[in-house]
C-alpha cells in the first residue's frame, strides 16, 4: 500500500503556491479546490466510489449533494484479525481476506490525510494556525476539515449580509438563451461559498432551489413533472444536472428551423392564384399611398422631431444612472469599510483576472468573464491577468 509520499505522486497538485501573508477568501477557496482535486485522484469505493477521497477535503453536508451515497471514514480494523471460536479453515481465510481489505481501505485514507495536511501546511504561515495548535503535538491531531474550517472562519470575512446576498444570487433568474452550465455554476458557486460560512446548504435545499429557478422560466414545465415524479435516489444533484442538460438541449433543438421546413411551410401557404391576389393587394396599396402622401411626410417630420427629443432625454438618462452607479458603489464601499478616508482599500478588495485589482468580486465569481478567463488567480497569483488598478509600489 503507498505511503503517503507515494500518494502525493498520484495528485495533480503535487505542490501548493504558498498564500504569501493573511489568507483571503480567494486564496483559501483555491487552495481548497486543489486539495479537493487531489483527493478525488485517489481512488475509493467510499461514498458513490466516483469521488475518490473527497470526504477528507469537503464536509458531509457538501459530499452529499454530489452523492446520494454518504462518505464514511474508515475505522481501524487493529493490528491482527479476530477469528471467533471454533472457526475452521474456509471461514479463517475469509475473516483473513476482509482484514487486508479494510487495512488497505484505512491505511490508504489515513495516508491520504496525512498528505493533505502535509500540503496545507506547507502552504500557509504558520502563524495562521496556531489557534488550533496543540503544545504537545502541533498540528498533528487536526484534520483538513478542521484546517479549513478554521481558515474560513478567521480570515475569509464572510458576514451574516454576505451569506444573504450570496443565497439572493443562488436564486437569481436564469436566462434561458444562455448555456445551461452557467445555472449550474451560479448554484455551485453559492454552495461553497455558503460552506465556507459556515452555513452550507442541504442537498434538499439545492435541489429546491434549482428546480424554483428552472420552472420560473416556463419553459420546462414537462420536465419538471417528470423530475418531480422520479425515486428518491433519483433526485441527486449531479443527477439533476444530466436530466435537465438534456432539457435545455432539447429546448434549443426545438427553436430552429430548418430550411426543409421552411420550404414545406412556404408550399403549404401558397395556394393557387395567391400570387394574382398579392399583385392586387400591392397595386391597390400604391393607390392608397398616393393619396396620403401629405400625412405620411407630416408624420415623418413628427417622427424625426420626437426620435430627436427622445435622444436628448436618454443622454441625459444615461448621465444620471451613471451617477447612481458611482454613488451606489460609494455606498458599499463605505458599508464594508472600504470607502474611509486615508484606508487602503486594497486590504479588503478583491482580485479578478479579468477585471483587475480592487474588484468587487473574485475572479471565481466573476460573471463578465473574458475571453481565456482563469477563475483560480488571485492577487498573489494573477496568472498573467489584468492590471487593470495595480496599487503603486509602497
Amino acid at each position: 500500500m503507498a505511503s503517503p509520499d507515494k500518494v502525493v505522486d498520484n495528485f495533480p497538485h503535487k505542490t501548493i503556491p504558498p498564500i504569501i501573508g493573511q489568507p483571503t477568501y480567494e486564496a483559501i477557496r483555491d487552495m481548497h479546490l486543489k486539495m479537493n482535486e487531489n483527493c478525488i485522484s485517489v481512488h475509493s469505493n467510499l461514498g458513490n466510489g466516483l469521488l475518490g477521497h473527497l470526504g477528507i477535503s469537503v464536509t458531509a453536508v457538501v459530499y452529499d449533494t454530489l452523492s446520494a451515497h454518504p462518505f464514511v471514514a474508515p475505522i481501524n480494523p487493529g493490528a491482527t484479525p479476530v477469528f471467533p471460536a471454533g472457526a475452521q479453515g474456509p471461514q479463517i481465510e475469509n475473516i483473513r481476506r476482509i482484514f487486508r481489505e479494510d487495512q488497505i481501505v484505512f491505511n490508504t485514507y489515513q495516508n491520504v490525510l496525512k498528505a493533505i495536511s502535509s500540503l496545507m501546511i506547507g502552504a500557509v504561515d504558520p502563524i495562521y494556525f496556531q489557534a488550533l495548535s496543540h503544545p504537545l503535538v502541533g498540528l498533528a491531531t487536526r484534520t483538513p476539515l478542521e484546517k479549513f474550517a478554521h481558515l474560513y472562519q478567521a480570515y475569509a470575512n464572510i458576514t451574516p449580509a454576505d451569506l444573504q446576498a450570496n443565497d439572493t444570487h443562488m436564486k437569481a433568474g436564469y436566462d434561458v438563451n444562455l448555456p445551461i452550465e452557467t445555472l449550474f455554476r451560479q448554484i455551485e458557486n453559492a454552495i461553497d461559498y455558503a460552506s465556507a460560512g459556515n452555513n452550507a446548504y442541504t442537498p434538499t435545499q439545492v435541489l429546491t432551489i434549482a428546480y424554483q429557478v428552472i420552472f420560473e422560466t416556463g419553459l420546462f414545465a414537462d420536465d419538471c413533472k417528470d423530475w418531480k415524479r422520479q425515486p428518491v435516489n433519483h433526485k441527486t444533484w449531479p443527477q439533476f444536472k444530466i436530466d435537465f442538460t438534456r432539457a435545455h438541449q432539447e429546448y434549443r433543438e426545438s427553436q430552429v428551423t430548418t430550411p426543409r421546413a421552411a420550404g414545406f411551410l412556404a408550399q403549404e401557404f401558397d395556394p393557387p392564384g395567391a400570387q394574382q391576389d398579392t399583385i392586387d393587394a400591392i397595386a391597390n396599396l400604391a393607390t392608397a399611398t398616393a393619396a396620403d402622401r401629405t400625412a405620411v411626410a407630416n408624420l415623418t417630420t413628427t417622427v424625426a422631431d420626437l426620435t430627436t427629443a427622445l435622444g436628448k432625454s436618454n443622454n441625459k438618462l444615461v448621465t444620471a444612472l451613471e451617477r447612481i452607479t458611482a454613488l451606489t458603489q460609494q455606498l458599499a464601499a463605505c458599508k464594508t469599510g472600504t470607502g474611509r478616508p486615508n484606508q487602503d482599500s486594497s486590504a479588503r478588495s478583491h482580485y479578478c483576472w479579468t477585471c483587475g485589482y480592487r474588484s468587487p468580486h473574485s475572479s471565481w465569481n466573476c460573471e463578465t468573464p473574458a475571453t481565456g478567463h482563469q477563475k483560480r488567480a488571485t492577487r498573489a497569483n494573477t496568472m498573467s491577468g489584468s492590471d487593470k488598478n495595480k496599487p503603486s509600489p509602497a
